[in-house]
C-alpha cells in the first residue's frame, strides 16, 4: 500500500529541486512507487493506493488531476471512492488526453489479474471468495497466527526510561496500584471507549490489588504503592493532535494540576500515541507499547514484572524534542 506520505529527503537525493514537488505523496509519486519500491526494493507485486477519500490525498490537488495520476505514477489498484462514476470519468479523461498512458493502464490490469489468478479467484464462486465471518475469525485466530501476534507484541514494547529503577514491579513494594486510565479510545469518531480489561486482570492475576483513580481519593503514600497511567489513544480519523487530557485523566481543579510522581512511585504506559513525554517530561518511568491489542496488554504486564525483558527499539523520538524528558 502506497500511503499519502512524502519522503522529501529521498526526493532531494534524486534531484528533485527544492519546492512543493519534494513533498508529493507516495500514492501519486512515480519516484517513490517506481524508482524506490519497484526499482531499489525490487517489489514485483500489486501496489494498492491508500484510501483516496482521505484528506492526505485530496489535500494535494484537485481530484480530477489525482485520479489518473494515481495509476500513471505507479499504483495498480485505486482504493475507495465516494463517487465511482465521477472517478471513472476522471480516469477516462486522463486516458484521452495522455495523462494516463495505455501502457501503464494495461500493466496495472495485468498485475491485478495476475494476483487474482495466483489466488485462484477465477475458479471460485462468490460464496467461496467471501468466507463466513466465523471461518475468517477461526483462520486469523489459529495457534500459528496467535503465536506470531504474541511474538510481535513482545518484541515491539519499548522501555523509554526508568531513571529511578522502578522496574521490575514486585508485590512486596508495589502491591496496591492506583490506575489512571480512561480505557481504549474508539478508532472511529462514533465508536465508544473500551476498558483496558486484559491489562488490569493480568496485574490482578499476579496478586496486585488494582483500584481506579478517584478524584475524591487521589493517590498518596498511604493509599497506594504505585500509580500507573495507562493511556490508549491511537492516531485515527479526526485526531489531528493528541495530548495528555489532565482534566479528564485527573478530574477536578486541584487534581488536574497535581503531579503525583514525586510522592508516589509512578509509571506511564502508552498503548497508542508515543509522545506523551512532551506533556509529562518528569515522569520517571515511561513505556511505549504502541497498540492496545490484548496480546500487547498481556506482554506489557510480563515485562513490568520482569518475566520477559524489554527488547523494543523506539522507531521515533519518544522525548518529542524535549531534552529534559530524558531525565
Amino acid at each position: 500500500m502506497s500511503a499519502h506520505i512524502a519522503l522529501p529527503a529521498y526526493a532531494a537525493k534524486h534531484g528533485v529541486a527544492e519546492g512543493l514537488e519534494r513533498y508529493r505523496p507516495a500514492s501519486v509519486s512515480k519516484l517513490l512507487n517506481m524508482n524506490l519500491l519497484r526499482g531499489e526494493l525490487g517489489f514485483n507485486g500489486v501496489i494498492v493506493s491508500d484510501a483516496t477519500v482521505m484528506a492526505g490525498f485530496g489535500d494535494w490537488a484537485a481530484r480530477a488531476e489525482l485520479v489518473p495520476q494515481c495509476i500513471e505514477n505507479g499504483c495498480d489498484v485505486f482504493l475507495f471512492s465516494n463517487n465511482i462514476e465521477q472517478d471513472l470519468q476522471y480516469m477516462q479523461a486522463g486516458l484521452r488526453d495522455g495523462r494516463l498512458s495505455q501502457l501503464r493502464l494495461e500493466e496495472a490490469v495485468t498485475r491485478v489479474l495476475g494476483l487474482k489468478a495466483a489466488l485462484g479467484l477465477h475458479r471460485q464462486t462468490i460464496d467461496q471468495r467471501i468466507l463466513p465471518l466465523e471461518q475468517v475469525q477461526q483462520m486469523l485466530g489459529s495457534p500459528g497466527n496467535r503465536a506470531v501476534a504474541r511474538q510481535v507484541a513482545d518484541c515491539s514494547i519499548t522501555l523509554v526510561k526508568d531513571v529511578k529503577n522502578l522496574l521490575p514491579l514486585n508485590l512486596a513494594t508495589h502491591k496496591r496500584i492506583c490506575l489512571i486510565s480512561r480505557g481504549i479510545a474508539g478508532f472511529l469518531p462514533a465508536m465508544p471507549w473500551r476498558e483496558l480489561t486484559a491489562f488490569r486482570q493480568a496485574l490482578e492475576a499476579k496478586g496486585f490489588v488494582v483500584r481506579v483513580y478517584s478524584s475524591n481519593d487521589p493517590p498518596n503514600r498511604d493509599n497506594c504503592d504505585l500509580l500507573i497511567y495507562a493511556l490508549a489513544v491511537e492516531s485515527s480519523l479526526g485526531k489531528s493532535r493528541i495530548f495528555m487530557q489532565w482534566d479528564q485523566e485527573q478530574p477536578g481543579g486541584i487534581n488536574l494540576m497535581s503531579r503525583y510522581w514525586h510522592d508516589v512511585p509512578t509509571l506511564m504506559v502508552s498503548f497508542g500515541h508515543p509522545y506523551y513525554l512532551y506533556d509529562a517530561p518528569k515522569v520517571s518511568t515511561y513505556i511505549n507499547a504502541y497498540s492496545p491489542l490484548e496480546d500487547v496488554q498481556l506482554a506489557v504486564v510480563e515485562k513490568l514484572t520482569g518475566q520477559t525483558p524489554f527488547t523494543g527499539l523506539s522507531p521515533v523520538d519518544p522525548f518529542a524534542g524535549v531534552p529534559e524528558a530524558q531525565y
